[in-house]
């Protein structure tokens, strides 16, 4: 065990670090590695396009989206595609369909999405989304 270390997991990994390190791939480091992040005093994958942070791993984006804040919300389309942020005002966005729709189909409930700046509509599923479907 490392005295850099302040608290181990139960595979003796490295969680938190003592001041001035951080926590990377269980170790503690003075400076993240190329291709990471600093994140909460933890080094974490820096990701690509496509992709979000979750925890300490890359996640994709929903298919058609080329920037997102997690599995669901969309910030940048692919080209030609429409998604989460950038249906048209008069539409709703359907996260089980991942389109554009006029209204929100059964097993779906309308809500509005905002950020700075921006406001949405959009149509998510009543009892959550699992493996791209309605629950």
């Amino acid at each position: 065990m490392s005295t850099q270390c302040s608290s181990y997991d139960s595979l003796f990994n490295c969680l938190d670090c003592k001041e001035g390190l951080f926590s990377q791939k269980g170790k503690c480091v003075k400076e993240c590695s190329k291709g990471f992040l600093l994140k909460e005093n933890k080094c974490v994958p820096e990701c690509k396009e496509g992709e979000y942070l979750e925890g300490a791993e890359c996640k994709a984006c929903a298919s058609g989206c080329s920037s997102c804040l997690d599995s669901t919300f969309c910030l940048a389309c692919q080209e030609g595609q429409y998604c989460g942020l950038m249906c048209p005002p008069t539409l709703k966005y359907d996260y089980s369909a991942m389109k554009c729709v006029e209204s929100c189909p059964v097993g779906t409930i309308e809500k509005s999405k905002q950020m700075p700046g921006l406001k949405k509509t959009v149509c998510e599923c009543e009892h959550g989304l699992e493996n791209g479907k309605c629950r």
